[in-house]
Parts: structure tokens; sequence; C-alpha cells
């Protein structure tokens, strides 16, 4: 009788204590999503098109599963009960399995065929690093031992790194520099390592750009610098990959004060944009021609939300629970940034997605899995 009623009694404080802000802008942006996917499906009309809708309904199933199981617990269990270790090593296996025996999309090999699913490991890896790093960013070991935590640290961050550019998938990749940089900020680092780190990152902007001139690049691979030639001047390829983010654009630009209408954007009607990236890496382009100002104003205001309520989640809680939310924000922020700086011609196709909106499988999944536990930071500290 006693644990029953100590039982009601936690269940009741977790409802009490639940971010229902959080949770209202999640749905919300999930319905935006699901809306614009079966949008695109129907004005497209093909069975694969089509077929994108009621998977994204499935991926949104198994992510409110994860979603309930991260919230549900406790946070900390995943610090003291080393399962982000675990989680970490599960993903570098994959990461290295997926070089080995993935299925190649477009010249990158980055998802693997498990049942006939196809699941993308860096994915999770983002997930893994930033469990792993706030583990070790709050430990004792951080206080006491700070120097050998650092290379620890550079060392959790470097190894999935190389192994996603190696597939290759270099914008994400290139998510776990902020998402580290950030989170070292917040555990304390002293400004030297800052400045350091800073000039570092300006050196190798330098010889990037220095590679990027020559005639032959020796660091950067022909699809890399395409990217960034198209990303300058998409008519420079305007038949081929410039086609994209110009189409983008003009989508963006002709959406005008509200919009044409749900459904009858012509971008997407008319097949300017392709049929594999609408409903992902330029679902955005699709919602601003179509809802025009008002609505991306309102999409962006709905991220915004989403944003604070994480921010202010890791303002409360113990060292632990604000790095993990630190580091979640700091990922959301760049998904959020570069997907629709791709659309508007800020930032280079990267093939990262829009959270909550484009249609993915894995970053579904690990999406709803990390706002759990931001749910379980608030309700656990």
């Amino acid at each position: 009788m006693h644990r029953s009623r100590a039982a009601s009694s936690d269940l009741v404080q977790f409802f009490r204590k639940l971010d229902y802000l959080q949770l209202a802008v999640s749905g919300l942006l999930l319905a935006i999503g699901v809306v614009f996917i079966r949008s695109i499906g129907v004005q497209i009309g093909s069975p694969g098109a089509l077929a994108y809708f009621s998977r994204q309904l499935t991926w949104i199933t198994v992510g409110m599963a994860a979603y309930l199981f991260f919230a549900v617990i406790d946070y900390r269990r995943i610090q003291y009960r080393i399962a982000a270790l675990v989680m970490y090593l599960v993903c570098l296996i994959l990461l290295l399995v997926v070089l080995v025996w993935g299925k190649e999309v477009n010249n990158a090999t980055r998802w693997l065929l498990i049942g006939g699913i196809r699941v993308q490991p860096s994915e999770p890896a983002k997930f893994a690093v930033i469990a792993v790093l706030a583990g070790l960013l709050a430990s004792n070991s951080w206080k006491s031992k700070r120097w050998q935590t650092f290379l620890l640290s550079i060392a959790a961050v470097g190894v999935p790194y190389v192994l996603i550019a190696k597939e290759p998938d270099l914008g994400s990749a290139l998510m776990l520099l902020p998402i580290y940089f950030s989170m070292l900020f917040v555990a304390g680092i002293k400004w030297r390592y800052v400045v350091i780190g800073f000039v570092g990152v300006l050196l190798v902007g330098i010889i990037g750009f220095i590679d990027y001139s020559r005639e032959k690049p020796v660091l950067l691979r022909k699809y890399q610098r395409d990217r960034i030639r198209i990303f300058l001047d998409p008519k420079h390829d305007i038949q081929n990959r410039g086609h994209q983010p110009y189409q983008a654009r003009l989508g963006v630009g002709s959406g005008g004060w509200s919009g044409k209408g749900i459904g009858r954007g012509t971008q997407n009607v008319l097949g300017f944009l392709p049929q594999m990236a609408a409903h992902n890496d330029f679902i955005f382009s699709v919602i601003a021609e179509e809802t025009g100002f008002c609505g991306v104003a309102a999409l962006l205001l709905l991220y915004a939300i989403l944003l604070y309520t994480i921010l202010r989640t890791a303002f409360f809680a113990p060292p632990y629970g604000r790095l993990l939310a630190v580091g979640t924000a700091i990922m959301f922020f760049f998904h959020i940034f570069i997907n629709i700086g791709m659309s508007i011609g800020v930032a280079p196709v990267s093939g990262l997605s829009l959270p909550l909106v484009s249609y993915g499988g894995s970053f579904i999944v690990i999406t709803m899995a990390m706002l759990g536990l931001m749910q379980s930071i608030r309700t656990h500290h």
C-alpha cells in the first residue's frame, strides 16, 4: 500500500514538472512536417512520394516510444551507469560497419540496411557524443585532471568525426564541432583555450581556402569543392548540382507575404525541386512558397520557443543535465540554421534535416529521444 502511494505520488510529481510548452511546440512542429510531407506526396502523385507520409507516421510512432522512455527514466542513470559509454561504443561500431557494408546513395555510404529499414548511424552518434562529453565534463576528473580529461574529450569527438567524414558526410561531422566547443565553454574552460581553439579553426579555414583555390585540391574532395562553388554561385552548374539550391531560392522568394496556399507551390508541383529532396533537405522551401512570410515567421517562432525551453531547462539543471541540454540546443540550432540556410543561399547543401519537420527515420527518432531526455532533466533535477 505504501509503495502504491509512493508510486502514485511520483507520477503526480512527474506530470506536474513536465514542460508542457516544449511538448506543445514539439507536437506542432511534427504536425507541420506531416502536413507538408503529405502535401508534397499528393502533389507529386507517385507511389514513392505518397509512401513518405505513412513512413513518417511510423517513425513518429517509434519516436514517441523513445520520447516516453527517456522522459520517464532518471537521466542521471545515463551518466552513472555507463549507459552513455555503451551507447557511444555501439555507435562507433555501427559507423565502422557502415563504411564496410553500408548502402551507397549519391556517392555516399551513410546508411545501413537492417531488416529492410535504412538506418543512418551518424544520427545516434551525435546523441552519444553529447552524452559522453557531458559525462566527462561534469566529472570530478574534469576538475582535478583537466588537461588529461580535455585530451580525452578531443578523442571522444575526433574518432566519430573522422568516421562520419569518411562516409563521406562532412555536414554531420562538422556538426560535432560547435557541439563540442559550446559544451567546453559551459563546462568552464579557460579563455586561453577558447582563443587557441578559435585560432586553430581560423587556420584550418585559411588552409582550406588555399586548397580550394588550387587547380588540384589536396584536402578537399571533388564533390566538396563543387558544393562550395555552387554555394557561392548556383548558376555555375545550373543544370546539375546547382539546380536544387537555385530552385529552392526561387521557391522561397516567390512565396510573398501569405504564400500560394498549401499544395499549390509551383516549384514542387512542376518538379523543379527533385522528389528525393523536397520532403527532406528542401522542405523549408516548400513551406516558404506555400505559406509565405507569415508561415515562415510562425515556423521560426516555434523553433525559437523550442530552443528557449531547452536552454531554460539547462539554466536550472545541475552540471551534467546542463551540459546535455546545451549540447542538444546547439545541435538543434545548427540543424535549423543550416537547413534553412541551404534554401536561402547562406549555407552550402549539406543534407542536414530540419528538426521534427523534415522526413527522416533515424533523425526523427533521435530528435524525439533527446527531447524526452530534456523532460527527464526537468522532472528529475
